[in-house]
């Protein structure tokens, strides 16, 4: 073969050698921007997930009986956040941790000067979906936006159908926390069951009970219903927390209580070794009242329907919490010749959750556990 023939052939193989450089730069960059778009994607899940934590610590606090992380009607790989649950609303609340400028001006909600009426619509169309399936004679559900980083300090303002609050302003927009504690039991219950049922689809024939006119299965308790496990914020007793003026009330009567063994032992004789022994009565009382405080409650406590309980949860503190708390109340007296006792016993006064030092100092609040006619 001579060289003008062969020319050709070399020609083809360097365009060749072109086709399939210029195929392999394609393939890198749809994988630049695959891994771009899933760091997009990672990052706006790790923000609503934040959002969403931000939001049930503020439930919590606020004493709202909730349901996290539930399942959206007839959207398998949606969710909705929160529902917060009362015998006459039901809210239905979008947790939103946006960044950049977001702003409410003339009934337009924009973030970083962009329209969100788009997510104004899902929260509409969530609110309905969950409405749609619940038992008939439920409260109402109303839908909320809740911001979360940027726009956390707006107040609450009503936009195309939906209240969008800042998360500071949260427990101010739903009201005071329900007190119909049996009731409220009974609805979260229904309304669980409701949307499980339609995230695991129809019952099965004979798994079926009524509840308001409408079929509902029993609870499911092993299935995932979107991507974080659903948990449920409902203490198993009451979680208002107490008045400074009820905890004051009750703290008068364990502290008169307390005192009644110096008291008698000083009238009984005036020699020192009586008014010791006394003394040391009554120190040991205190630990035994924080020890209770810790389980089932002081007689003070109980007297007034008082119940100390841990912060995160609402349940019982427990013995040994309450003994290191009645201990980190008893050590501001000597510590600061009293001035720090008296802050930590006022300190509810100012305080968002009504606690004491000692409280914050081991998780503690302390709630009201039933109405009392005093």
């Amino acid at each position: 073969m001579s060289d003008r023939e062969g020319q050709p052939s070399s020609a083809h193989a360097g365009r060749g050698a072109d086709e399939q450089a210029r195929r392999a730069a394609s393939r890198v960059e749809r994988l630049r921007a695959q891994l771009a778009s899933a760091e997009r994607q990672q990052q706006a899940w790790e923000a609503g997930g934040e959002g969403e934590r931000l939001v049930a610590r503020a439930l919590r606090e606020a004493c709202w009986p909730a349901l996290h992380d539930q399942a959206w009607p007839g959207r398998p790989r949606a969710n909705i956040d929160h529902v917060a649950l009362s015998l006459s609303r039901i809210w239905m609340i979008d947790a939103k941790h946006w960044s950049g400028d977001v702003t409410i001006r003339q009934g337009v909600l924009r973030q970083n000067g962009y329209r969100r009426t788009d997510y104004l619509e899902k929260a509409r169309d969530a609110a309905e979906a969950m409405a749609s399936v619940l038992p008939a004679a439920s409260p109402r559900v109303a839908p909320m936006i809740c911001l979360t980083q940027s726009g956390r300090d707006l107040p609450a303002t009503l936009v195309d159908g939906v209240i969008v609050v800042g998360v500071t302003h949260l427990s101010r927009a739903l009201g005071p926390a329900p007190e119909e504690y049996e009731e409220l039991a009974g609805l979260v219950a229904d309304v669980r069951e409701s949307l499980h049922r339609e995230a695991v689809g129809p019952p099965r024939h004979g798994a079926v009970r009524a509840t308001g006119g409408r079929p509902v299965t029993p609870p499911v308790t092993s299935t995932a219903t979107s991507r974080r496990t659903p948990s449920m914020s409902l203490p198993s007793q009451a979680t208002r927390l107490a008045p400074w003026g009820l905890r004051a009330r009750a703290t008068v009567v364990d502290w008169a209580l307390m005192a009644l063994p110096l008291i008698a032992a000083s009238t009984a004789s005036p020699s020192g070794d009586l008014d010791m022994i006394g003394g040391w009565v009554w120190l040991l009382l205190i630990f035994v009242f924080a020890w209770m405080n810790g389980r089932h409650g002081s007689p003070g406590k109980r007297l007034f329907g008082l119940r100390v309980a841990r912060a995160k949860d609402g349940t019982r503190l427990g013995g040994w919490r309450g003994l290191l708390r009645g201990f980190l109340l008893l050590l501001t007296l000597p510590a600061t010749a009293g001035l720090l006792f008296v802050i930590s016993l006022l300190w509810p006064l100012v305080d968002r959750r009504k606690q004491t030092l000692h409280d914050k100092a081991v998780g503690a609040v302390v709630t009201v556990t039933r109405a009392v006619g005093m």
